[in-house]
C-alpha cells in the first residue's frame, strides 16, 4: 500500500513537496514536523481546494496558519492534525504517585491517545510509562515511582492508521514537566539509654 504524503499540494513548484513525502515515505510512522515558512511562497495554490490534513504539521507563524487555512478545503487544516498537547502540568499526589495533566488536541475522533514519558534527567532519555485509549483524555496517573526523586515527563500524542492516513502518526513531545516525589521518613530509632 503506497504511503500519503505529508502534504498533497497542486503547485508548478512541487520540490518542496518531494521533501516532505520522503520525509514520510521514509518510514510507516510520521513524526511532527514544523511547516517550513517556504511553503507559504507557493502561491499557485488554489484558494479552499488545498489538503494538508492527517499529519503532524504545526506553525508558530500566524501569517502561515492563516495562507494555509486561506488554502485548505474547508479551511482550517489544523483540526485535523496530531500535535502535541500544550499546558502541561505534574503535580505530586502521593509519595509514589504524580498526577499528569494537558489539554487535549482539537483531533480526538480517529483512533490514538497520549504517551506519557517520565525520565530521572532533565531532557531525558525518556522511557514510556503509558499510553491513554483515547484523544479525549487530559490526565494520567503515574504510579510507582521512587520516594525522594525528580522526574521529568513529556507527552507525545498517537494517532493509529486510518481510511484517511494509513501511517501512525506522531507529534513531537510537549514541553517537559517535572515533578518530586517526597522522601518517606524512616521512623526513628529509639534510644537504648543507659542501664
Amino acid at each position: 500500500m503506497p504511503l500519503k504524503p505529508l502534504v498533497s499540494i497542486t503547485s508548478p513548484s512541487l520540490e518542496l513537496t518531494k521533501e516532505l513525502f520522503l520525509l514520510a515515505s521514509s518510514t510507516s510512522t510520521s513524526i511532527g514536523i514544523p511547516i517550513p515558512t517556504e511553503l507559504g511562497n507557493l502561491t499557485n495554490l488554489v484558494y479552499d481546494q488545498s489538503h494538508f490534513e492527517y499529519n503532524a504539521l504545526y506553525t508558530d507563524e500566524n501569517w502561515l496558519r492563516d495562507f494555509l487555512n486561506s488554502k485548505q478545503m474547508d479551511g482550517d487544516w489544523e483540526i485535523t492534525q496530531t500535535i502535541a498537547p500544550t499546558d502541561v502540568m505534574a503535580d505530586l499526589l502521593t509519595e509514589d504517585s504524580v498526577i499528569v495533566s494537558w489539554t487535549p488536541i482539537r483531533y480526538n475522533w480517529s483512533a490514538g491517545g497520549y504517551r506519557i514519558f517520565l525520565s530521572t534527567n532533565p531532557g531525558g532519555s525518556y522511557t514510556l510509562f503509558d499510553e491513554t485509549t483515547d484523544k479525549n483524555a487530559s490526565s494520567l496517573t503515574i504510579n510507582g515511582l521512587n520516594p525522594g526523586t525528580t522526574y521529568y515527563f513529556v507527552i507525545q500524542t498517537v494517532t493509529y492508521p486510518h481510511g484517511l492516513n494509513v501511517n501512525t502518526v506522531l507529534s513531537e513531545y510537549s514541553e517537559e514537566v517535572s515533578a518530586a516525589t517526597i522522601s518517606i521518613n524512616e521512623p526513628p530509632v529509639a534510644d537504648a539509654g543507659e542501664d
